[in-house]
C-alpha cells in the first residue's frame, strides 16, 4: 500500500486485511470474495449492496456466494474488527475536516 493508503488507514486496517488474506489463500478465494460473504454472513444483513465497475468485478464478486465460514474464521475476523474500534481514520478528530483535494480552494 501506498503513502495515500497508509494516511487514512489505522493499523488496525492492515490487522483485518492480514486475516482477510489468510482466510481468502485458505479457501482459494479473493480477499474481496471472503470480505464481501463476511459482510453477508453479518446478523441483520441481507443483502450487501456492491457496485462493479466491469464484468471482471461483477464476477469476482458472485465469487463471494457460498463461501462458508467455521466458528474459528468468524471469531478470527471479529477479533480484530471489534466494533466501536475506529478501522480508518476518516472517523477519527483529525479526519473529520478532511475533503477530497478537488474541494479545497
Amino acid at each position: 500500500f501506498g503513502y495515500r493508503t497508509k494516511q487514512h488507514f489505522s493499523d488496525l486496517a492492515y490487522d483485518v486485511l492480514a486475516v482477510l488474506e489468510d482466510l481468502a489463500n485458505e479457501k482459494g478465494k479473493s480477499m474481496s470474495q471472503v470480505a464481501l460473504a463476511w459482510v453477508a454472513a453479518q446478523p441483520g444483513v441481507t443483502s450487501p449492496i456492491i457496485g462493479p465497475r466491469t464484468m471482471e468485478h461483477l464476477e469476482d464478486n458472485l465469487g463471494a456466494v457460498g463461501i462458508e465460514f467455521s466458528e474459528e474464521d468468524l471469531r478470527r475476523l471479529d477479533e480484530v474488527s471489534a466494533p466501536e474500534t475506529a478501522i480508518v481514520n476518516y472517523y477519527t478528530g483529525q479526519m473529520m475536516d478532511f475533503k477530497p483535494p478537488q474541494h479545497r480552494w
